[in-house]
């Protein structure tokens, strides 16, 4: 049970880090803008619309990777049961098979 609740810690985890990424872009780039010098200004801004770009892809993809992984590999394990039989599909059984060497 345990490990089970700190990978949904570990969700919570990625998503504030994400929210952190954002913030980190508005406090040290977008606060210290000045339109006195442009070329630094216009710098500024593309590393702010980066920053902010990099948080918004990781907070669309990240949670959704780690909720996958979360139901395969913690969820799966409890209640899969790989007791059934080997899969035998239908129609004729090859005596020879062709290869490329």
């Amino acid at each position: 049970m345990m490990p089970s609740v700190i990978s949904y810690v570990r969700l919570f985890a990625v998503g504030a880090v994400g929210v952190k990424i954002a913030e980190t872009a508005n406090v040290n780039l977008f606060t210290k803008i000045d339109f006195a010098d442009p070329l630094i200004a216009v710098l500024l801004v593309i590393g702010w619309i980066l920053g902010q770009t990099f948080a918004l892809v990781l907070g669309l993809f990240s949670p959704n990777i780690h909720a996958a992984r979360l139901h395969f590999v913690e969820w799966m394990r409890q209640y899969y049961d790989s007791s059934g039989e080997a899969f035998d599909p239908f129609g004729t059984k090859s005596k020879f098979v062709e290869g490329d060497y």
